[in-house]
């Protein structure tokens, strides 16, 4: 067996230790902390699809669950129709493909499975992101920084996948996993997302200073359970012009007033208002994290460069470990990086190097005498 390829060999610690690599080892996992990572990120990316599979009952469900951020009433036909349902379409799968896509066993054992698994998801990748580009201008309200922001993560999401690509093509193993692992983290900023928004609503509520503008239109349909055309109802220049556009303030704790009728508008500026901020946020956080994960599993992706390095020289390639000129060595003031160290210098022996540490000792000890 090649040395790339090799079990680190150590005794579990203890029974604990010993008891969950029964559980992970069978399913690829030969490090203890991918396990949980792969479960949680990975469970959450599952979760969530999951529960919007519901939406496909488009004019029902959908429906209700846009009712009250006011996206239906432009959800409801024409194009933004059309790409809300093309974004659904695309996105939902994807949260049922990933976690099989990042399971090793997949790679090991099914790797023609991994690759159409793989062309599929950058299919559903590019039309999740055009989807989105065409309902984004009336999307939680489509002001500036939301379509801003959409079209960032577009940009990024589709810009990794791309270099994701090249580099598998190029037999970049280290880099094609890099850029994979950036481009799902990007996406699924949008779960971490919905975590952030209900803090920013909450706290854009307290201080009860923000107000967002909304159409009179939006107004009447958020409403709409309340009585019909009640814009006019809140605001007078509705009824003057029933397509204008009004400031609403933001409160996500709306109650009725005097007249009896809660406010609904008042919620989905809440919702408006902070979209914006939360994506951003989410899409900092995300970006942060799997940096911190590519920078903290550095022996991982040396592994991978090797990998890449015998199967490129396998394949006869004039200058195998560097066939892209994607890598950081063409790129960047990094030194060569040395595809012959072995296994037995990269970590200590399995009795905890105790045999070179002896060794050590000795040869101190000669030296000083």
């Amino acid at each position: 067996m090649p040395f790339y390829y090799k079990h680190h060999g150590k005794e579990a610690p203890n029974q604990w230790v010993a008891f969950w690599r029964k559980v992970y080892n069978p399913i690829g996992f030969q490090k203890g902390y991918n396990f949980p990572l792969w479960f949680i990120f990975c469970g959450a990316a599952l979760g969530f699809c999951a529960s919007r599979v519901m939406y496909f009952d488009y004019d029902n469900q959908f429906k209700k669950a846009n009712q009250l951020t006011g996206n239906w009433f432009y959800m409801s036909h024409g194009f933004i129709r059309i790409g809300t349902i093309m974004h659904l379409a695309a996105v939902i799968p994807t949260g049922f493909l990933v976690p099989l896509q990042f399971l090793p066993i997949v790679r090991y054992k099914a790797m023609l499975a991994h690759r159409i698994m793989g062309y599929l998801l950058i299919v559903l990748l590019v039309v999740g992101n055009v989807g989105a580009i065409i309902m984004v201008p009336r999307s939680m309200g489509g002001s500036l920084d939301i379509q801003t922001m959409v079209g960032m993560l577009a940009i990024m999401t589709t810009g990794a996948a791309l270099l994701a690509y090249i580099n598998i093509k190029r037999l970049q193993i280290d880099q094609h996993r890099a850029w994979m692992m950036r481009c799902w983290s990007y996406a699924f900023a949008i779960i971490t997302l919905r975590l952030v928004q209900a803090p920013i609503m909450i706290i854009a509520s307290l201080v009860g200073q923000a107000h967002v503008p909304m159409g009179c239109e939006i107004i009447n349909v958020v409403n709409e359970k309340n009585g019909p055309n009640l814009a006019a109802h809140f605001f007078p220049a509705c009824e003057d012009d029933p397509s204008a556009f009004v400031s609403v303030k933001v409160n996500y704790y709306a109650t009725a007033g005097a007249d009896r009728i809660k406010p609904l508008h008042e919620i989905t500026a809440a919702i408006h208002c902070a979209f914006g901020p939360a994506a951003f946020l989410a899409l900092a956080i995300h970006t942060i994290c799997i940096e911190l994960y590519l920078h903290l599993t550095q022996a991982e992706a040396a592994r991978l460069k090797r990998v890449s390095y015998e199967r490129q020289k396998a394949k006869g390639w004039k200058n195998p470990g560097d066939a892209s000129w994607l890598t950081k060595e063409t790129w960047g003031d990094m030194e060569a990086f040395d595809y012959e160290k072995r296994d037995t210098e990269e970590r200590p022996k399995s009795d905890g190097g105790a045999n070179s540490q002896k060794s050590q000792q000795a040869n101190e000890t000669n030296i000083s005498t």
